[in-house]
């Protein structure tokens, strides 16, 4: 473990492991830097840096953040504080950033606020829109009171049922389960994953992003999701968008590396200065989509199209494994459609344990899946 300090003197942890340029995760709701365990492919061609956001694991905290613009001001400023120390004395000098859920969206307005980025790579941010699901109250002010008055477990399942709206059957499974105990600890920082995503999808920011983009969707995830994912993609200069069959919010990371591997493999060494349109043509094939997910265009301008945009006809790229991804050399990552985690869950189907299924706001959920948030 190392550590460094942040903008505002917080101590935040981190680990690094492998070899090569360096790639920095950024984690969601209820994660810790242990949460992403990057697999041997990835260690294999980048020095993976996981670190615990302010509050988590190892990471300090200065509290109370009552203003969610400021505390997520802090957040941005921990991510550059990370990449600051690791990239000190690294070759190229801007990392590659990879950032899950509400790790997404730091990682992405972190880029928009200026965090030299040599590409990056999005899961599913969760900016809300109009078709989100609402919570009955403010849900950051109603973590807080319960945190407070000392009812962290209340706090968790408030965040299950009423912000990412669990299914009934997994909700009756919490009382008394040990992983929800283990999340107690975690709860204080919950109105942080709310902050740095709150408003909705931040356009005029994403437009300001001058890094390669590349977006990931799940094509399980509900559809507010899922347009979500593309009008981020839309909104960000020269974006990507790629959707993984049979996975939704929670696509492991054997499933994530060889996409993080294939994207951040073709770009040059010198970095990307944006232009483009992010349009993927008839015929055309990035050499990152020559893999077993797809990747859906995105319009020049407005939302992403199957069809039509006044670019031209579009269509996905061209898919050369005829299998969806599911799995990958060096362990089984099943999809939704053969996931079975109800006897075990919050586990792996290795038995991995994990600290919650689908732990980011606003991911519903119609059965278990078998990573967290």
């Amino acid at each position: 473990m190392e550590t460094t300090k942040s903008a505002d003197g917080t101590v935040i942890a981190y680990d690094r492991a492998g070899d090569g340029p360096p790639l920095i995760v950024s984690v969601g709701a209820f994660c810790t830097r242990q949460t992403f365990v990057p697999p041997g492919a990835l260690r294999q061609r980048f020095t993976v840096i996981t670190y615990d956001r302010r509050g988590r694991g190892d990471s300090g905290d200065a509290e109370p953040f009552t203003a969610q613009q400021e505390a997520a001001q802090r957040e941005l400023e921990d991510l550059a504080a990370v990449a600051t120390a690791v990239c000190a004395t690294a070759s190229p000098q801007r990392p590659f950033l990879f950032g899950h859920s509400s790790g997404a969206a730091i990682v992405l307005r972190a880029a928009a606020a200026g965090l030299p980025a040599a590409g990056i790579v999005a899961y599913e941010a969760p900016f809300g829109n109009e078709d989100s699901p609402r919570p009955t109250v403010d849900p950051a002010a109603r973590i807080r009171e319960l945190v407070s008055s000392g009812r962290r477990r209340e706090a968790v399942a408030f965040w299950m049922s009423e912000v990412i709206h669990l299914p009934e059957e997994v909700l009756g499974q919490m009382d008394g389960a040990p992983w929800v105990t283990a999340l107690e600890p975690l709860t204080p920082t919950l109105p942080y994953d709310i902050a740095v995503t709150d408003g909705g999808v931040p356009t005029a920011e994403l437009a300001a992003i001058t890094a390669p983009v590349l977006i990931l969707g799940g094509n399980n995830s509900p559809a507010w999701f899922r347009r979500s994912v593309a009008e981020q993609a839309a909104a960000t200069p020269g974006a990507r968008l790629t959707m993984l069959d049979e996975y939704d919010h929670n696509a492991p990371p054997e499933v994530i590396a060889p996409i993080l591997i294939g994207f951040f493999g073709v770009l040059p060494s010198g970095g990307w200065r944006g232009g483009g349109t992010g349009v993927v043509l008839d015929g055309e094939v990035p050499p990152y989509a020559r893999r077993s997910f797809w990747t859906l265009p995105v319009a020049f301008s407005g939302r992403a199209s199957m069809n039509a945009t006044v670019r031209g006809t579009l269509k996905p790229a061209i898919r050369s494994l005829a299998q969806p991804v599911s799995s990958c050399a060096e362990t089984e990552a099943p999809g939704l459609s053969t996931t079975n985690a109800l006897p075990t869950w919050p586990m792996r189907s290795s038995g991995t344990p994990m600290t919650a299924a689908c732990a980011t706001a606003g991911c519903s959920m119609r059965k278990p899946s078998i990573s967290a948030g």
